[in-house]
């Protein structure tokens, strides 16, 4: 019997970093939502099926979609996507998203055919995360696009656009979709960090509110939580025991989720379990993802007051402000938090 095992939570950590590289299966026919147009997964299903079919010269360049050269490779992708943009942007204003889940046992009854194996009842769980995977690349795309042509609100409403679905994506599915949502955090921040230059106090205030109203999203301890309810439920329908073999192991870590990254790593070293070490770096990323977002409110904060600002400027992993350093092109903030033995920074303004 197969699991959405740690092994496979493994390789998605690793490729967070360029935006998660491996394929994931869409959902069954039975989990797409067929909710009413209030509802923002339908607008964010529409926007899958507009997607455009690229070339790999331009999947290429939506890879380095918070990097590429703005030139007309990249406008005539931008002219093609831009049906299922708009259809992006009109359901991130949307505050209700149904992905259209299974919730319990009768759900899956319903499948039809109904599910033979335990892939195929797993898939049922998986959200269209390849699809929301170009759409946030074409956003932040146009965004770098839109800041370089003076459209600066343009470039706020696609950034909080993809922002908005990466949270609706994570704060509805289990472990995968959360690793999915701090990716997607972390391609806008890197993104926004690039643009900030470009926009001006009225453009820089509306993407610091969009960014503060934007959705919760999920953390690691609420998508473990998801993955404990998942297991329950194919427990539940299949009678196979083995479904809950996670669900104490799950306990444990939900219990230390929330501690801060020095408190976590001790309360850790007590489990044993030897799938353990990807949520170990689940929650290393989980800290470098909150701390690059409260960077990006502060690099907001100081192009609106000037350099001053930078010491009110909090580190919710230090005692004190950011640390700052004027670069060629902008600035660098650099938090206390460290990973993979180096610092947490974010870099203001184009990089070399």
């Amino acid at each position: 019997m197969k699991y959405l095992t740690a092994s496979l939570i493994v390789a998605l950590l690793v490729t967070v970093a360029p935006l998660w590289a491996a394929e994931e299966p869409g959902p069954g026919e039975a989990a797409k939502t067929e909710g009413k147009a209030e509802n923002a997964a339908v607008h964010y299903r529409q926007a899958f099926e507009l997607l455009p079919k690229l070339s790999q010269e331009q999947e290429k360049l939506l890879r380095e979609a918070s990097s590429a050269p703005i030139d007309k490779a990249t406008e005539k992708v931008l002219r093609k996507a831009e049906p299922a943009l708009k259809m992006l942007r009109q359901g991130a204003q949307m505050a209700h998203c149904d992905w259209g889940l299974p919730k319990g046992a009768e759900d899956l009854k319903a499948l039809t055919p109904a599910p033979s194996d335990a892939m195929e009842l797993t898939k049922a769980f998986v959200l269209p995360l390849n699809d929301a995977r170009s759409l946030v690349r074409l956003a932040c795309l146009q965004a770098r696009y839109s800041a370089q042509q003076g459209r600066e609100q343009e470039a706020v409403d696609n950034l909080a656009a993809a922002l908005t679905l990466g949270r609706q994506l994570g704060s509805t599915g289990a472990i995968v979709s959360f690793i999915v949502q701090v990716a997607i955090e972390s391609l806008v921040v890197d993104t926004a960090a690039r643009v900030l230059p470009n926009l001006g106090p009225e453009a820089l205030t509306q993407l610091g509110k969009r960014i503060d109203a934007a959705p919760a999203g999920a953390t690691l301890k609420t998508a473990l939580q998801k993955d404990n309810e998942r297991d329950s439920i194919l427990r539940d329908f299949t009678g196979d025991p083995r479904y809950g073999q996670m669900l104490e192991f799950n306990k444990k870590l939900i219990e230390i989720a929330d501690l801060p990254p020095d408190e976590f790593a001790k309360e850790f070293k007590k489990i044993d379990n030897p799938q353990a070490a990807s949520m170990e770096r689940a929650h290393q990323i989980q800290s470098a993802a909150r701390a690059k977002m409260a960077m990006l409110a502060a690099a907001i904060k100081i192009r609106l007051e000037g350099k001053k600002a930078v010491e009110s400027t909090k580190d919710p992993y230090g005692d004190g402000p950011f640390k700052y350093t004027e670069v060629p092109g902008g600035f660098e903030l650099e938090s206390e938090l460290r990973m993979d033995d180096k610092p947490v920074t974010l870099r203001i303004g184009n990089q070399p």
